[in-house]
């Protein structure tokens, strides 16, 4: 073979070069590709994470019998990527799903473990009072004259407020019109911004607190000291 490319180029001096395409496979290119080891294993997990969902949402499908048996999760273990099988998968994540024998039926049986029903049960109520949450995030930016507070802080409070782990998306970006992310003067950090008009509900409590004294039978207090004052505790000493 490489006698007749010579012989080639020899009786053609023209052409200085003869270019050979080589053909690289998908398998060559794949493995010649730098790889990320962090990135590899957080994919690994998070693929591990999708089939721990999937599972536990068939489970969850049925309110009044949370559980199926193991022969009909063995039959979507193609469908759900289970490459090892059911019993292998179910196994290997003890802390979450429950094996036991259901003589009734006659079958063995899948379940949630107590912690993993209490965590989803955790995980609807927040979802629940989302829009508790997106108010009370409005509230606290409508205190900054310029309607922004850095997202740092935010996070350092985030389980006060009541807001999800993942609050980002599920608050932040699922309500676009209320609040946008900015960047701020340092690097690699951001600003949280009230961008969406503020309701009328929001009102301070010391308003409430005139309301009522000046609502109250024979207040002798005078209208404008009412309208300037603050309603304070001080204590004595």
């Amino acid at each position: 073979m490489g006698t007749r490319v010579t012989r080639l180029i020899m009786k053609q001096p023209n052409y200085g070069f003869l270019g050979v395409r080589l053909k690289t496979t998908s398998s060559q290119y794949v493995a010649s590709r730098a790889r990320d080891p962090t990135f590899e294993k957080l994919m690994d997990k998070y693929k591990n994470l999708v089939k721990v969902v999937a599972v536990q949402d068939l489970i969850l499908a049925s309110p009044s019998d949370p559980a199926f048996s193991v022969d009909f999760l063995s039959r979507l273990s193609q469908k759900l990527h289970l490459n090892r099988g059911a019993v292998a998968f179910l196994r290997k994540y003890p802390h979450i799903f429950h094996i036991y024998h259901d003589p009734t039926k006659g079958q063995t049986r899948c379940t949630l473990t107590d912690t993993a029903f209490r965590i989803s049960e955790e995980a609807e109520a927040i979802n629940a009072s989302l829009a508790l949450v997106v108010d009370r995030l409005v509230q606290l930016l409508s205190m900054s004259t310029s309607k922004m507070l850095p997202l740092r802080g935010i996070f350092q409070v985030f389980r006060e407020l009541g807001l999800p782990d993942d609050f980002q998306q599920s608050v932040i970006s699922k309500n676009s019109h209320l609040f946008q992310l900015c960047d701020a003067h340092e690097p690699n950090t951001h600003n949280l911004k009230l961008v969406g008009e503020i309701s009328d509900k929001f009102v301070a409590a010391v308003e409430n607190w005139r309301v009522e004294e000046y609502c109250k039978e024979g207040c002798s207090v005078d209208r404008a000291e009412l309208q300037f004052s603050l309603s304070m505790g001080i204590l004595q000493g």
